[in-house]
Order: C-alpha cells, then structure tokens, then sequence
C-alpha cells in the first residue's frame, strides 16, 4: 500500500507531494497538470518493488552482494519508467529546465518502514543507501502486484492481444501488456468471501456474468445465449474487467488499484453505480488510486462520504498557471478542495445552462 510519494523535478512537477489514504484517492486536475504521471510513476516503482523482490527470491542462483541487488533494481527501475512512460531516455522525465538538477523521487508504503528512493539524471542514478537496505516482507507479509487501468477498456481486443504484444513492439505502453496477462489469469477455485457481495454488485450491473473462453471474452446473461464481449456496450466492459481480477485474485486488499479516467463511455446512471462500487472497495481494505475530470464522480463520491462515515476519500487538485510548475492541493472534504478549474468549469456550464432555460421559461 502506498503511503507517501514526493517528487522533485519530475515531468511537470516542481515539488509536489502526495500523502495517500487506505482507501479511495481521487486525483482531479485539467489536461497537462500530471493526473495520469502520478498514477503512472506510483504503479511502474510499486510493480518493480514487487517484481524484483519476488524473482529474486524465487532465484536459486541468487547474487548475493549488495551490488548484484543494487543493478538488478537500477535495470528493472531503468526499464519499466521507459516502458510506462513510452518515452526513450529517462531522462526525458525531469521537468523541462532542470536537467542540471536532476529528478527526485521518494516513496513510502505501508508494508516497509524504509523510505524508497531514488534519482532520475543524465547518467541515470539510484540512491544505493535505500535500495540496498529495502526489502519486501517476508512470511504473512504478501503483497500483490499493482493493477493499472488505462481509460479504454480492453476486454474488446484481448483475443490474441498477448501473443501479438509479445512478438511485436506495439504502440501500448507496458500497462496494457500488464493488464492482459493478469485478466488472462484461471479463475480462483474458492474466492474470498469479501467477493462475494462485490461480486453481486458487479453481476446486477452488468445484468450477467464475464466468463473467458478458448481467449475471449463472453457476457452470459441471467436469461438467454451469451454475448461476444464486442457486443456488449463499452461502458459494461469496464465493469467485466472487474470481475475478472477479482475472481482470479489479480485485484485484491493487498494489491493497490491505479485507474485512469474511469469515467471514460460511462453514462451518469453507470457512473453512480461505480462510485458506489469502488467506496464498497475502498471499506473491504482495498487501496485505490484515480485520476478523474469528471464532476459527476467526485460529487458521488462526497454524497457517499457523507452517507457512509466508514468511507476513506481523499481529494487531490492538481492546477498549473501557463508556464508554471504544477501544485498540489489535498482534502479529505471535497468542499475544501481550492481552485479547481476543472470542477470551476462545469460549474461555470451549468450556471449558463440554467440562465438558459430560465430565458426560454421566459419567452425571451
């Protein structure tokens, strides 16, 4: 679970820091102030953490010196930023006009008392300090590999989405590769019980089940023949990719979810549901990270904080004058949430919308 990023000089940040809650974190902000960067960086060095540690060891050959754990982090690190970033240097990650000094990232999580942290320059640096001295738990101590996402659904094209990716460079970054293989994963012989009412929830919304066969993806409703996932609308899609990770134990409490835009082809009826869906996640234990520009969303979820006291939300205003670094702003109260201009903006809309009909009303 991911407790606390702060990042210098990192994209479009100056120095910005994020101190994330158990539950529900929605991050908002306009186009170009970094919404879809901090999901991102969280995920890449959380999957990384996770990654590097559980091959290494499952590793009979395993390299004993600090300095054979020290490459094996810089190389997965080096890689995996490119990779999610599908940039080429990683240096093209510092903000623009400090490439002397160089990027900063640091990063805590629940499970480790050690601060993570590492440097982003031209000869591309690691602090050798916190990555030596970091390690996973061990025993009880499980942690899950993150889930990424991406605002398009991808049940649609996942019929041969993996052997393609895996012999052609395609233009995804690795998120969606990630995704595949674990939506690809058989389904669980006996689901935690905290699923199953999730997964009631999921299977009302949809009006049926998501079953993957022979590489693709059905929709079998309650009554009548199943459906070929492209026929079914891409707003329950969404809510299929759910279930799947659930019920093959991809998306667990022990495993943070980062979503991109989740309101993406999601009409206001189905985005009331979802709100509601990932709170219920959110009290089961679950870390979840969003980016959002939806109003609609964030106003669900502070309805449902209110209805429910037991719901974690924190809020996160990401705003940038022309020119500017971009700052961050933090609530656990979406009222209190400062100078938002994506929220100002639809506001702003349905102010004139209403002086709208109220001229129309009016016979003017």
């Amino acid at each position: 679970m991911l407790k606390r990023l702060h990042v210098r000089n990192f994209t479009v940040f100056e120095d910005a820091n994020f101190e994330f809650s158990e539950g529900l974190n929605v991050i908002v902000g306009t186009n170009g102030t970094g919404k879809s960067h901090v999901l991102k960086l969280g995920y890449a060095v959380e999957y990384v953490r996770d990654e590097v540690e559980a091959n290494r060891a499952r590793e009979s050959n395993d390299d004993p010196s600090s300095e054979g754990r020290r490459l094996d982090w810089l190389s997965a690190l080096r890689h995996y930023l490119g990779e999610v970033f599908l940039t080429g240097p990683v240096r093209n990650l510092i903000r623009r006009g400090a490439e002397k000094k160089g990027a900063k990232v640091a990063m805590s999580f629940e499970e480790v008392d050690r601060e993570l942290d590492f440097e982003i320059s031209d000869d591309w640096t690691v602090s050798e300090s916190s990555m030596l001295s970091y390690k996973l738990p061990s025993g009880n101590g499980e942690v899950g590999i993150p889930i990424f996402i991406p605002p398009k659904e991808v049940l649609s094209f996942f019929p041969g989405f993996i052997s393609l990716n895996n012999k052609y460079r395609l233009s995804f970054d690795i998120t969606y590769a990630n995704l595949f293989d674990a939506l690809a994963l058989p389904l669980l012989r006996q689901p935690p019980l905290f699923v199953e009412p999730i997964m009631n929830s999921l299977q009302t919304i949809m009006k049926g089940r998501i079953s993957l066969e022979n590489g693709q993806f059905y929709l079998y409703p309650k009554d009548g023949r199943p459906f070929e996932i492209n026929l079914v609308a891409e707003g329950i899609r969404k809510f299929g990719m759910l279930a799947q990770l659930l019920n093959n134990g991809s998306l667990t409490p022990e495993t943070t979810l980062y979503w991109d835009e989740p309101e993406s082809n999601l009409n206001p009826a189905l985005l009331k549901q979802l709100a509601a869906l990932l709170v219920q996640l959110a009290a089961q234990g679950f870390q979840i990270i969003l980016a959002t520009h939806s109003l609609f969303l964030l106003k669900e979820f502070h309805i449902l904080s209110r209805e429910q006291p037991q719901a974690k939300v924190r809020y996160f205003g990401l705003t940038a004058k022309p020119g500017e670094a971009t700052q961050v702003a933090t609530a656990d109260n979406l009222e209190l949430l400062p100078d938002i201009v994506a929220l100002d903006a639809e506001l702003e809309q349905s102010d004139r919308f209403l002086d709208v009909l109220n001229q129309e009303d009016a016979g003017v």
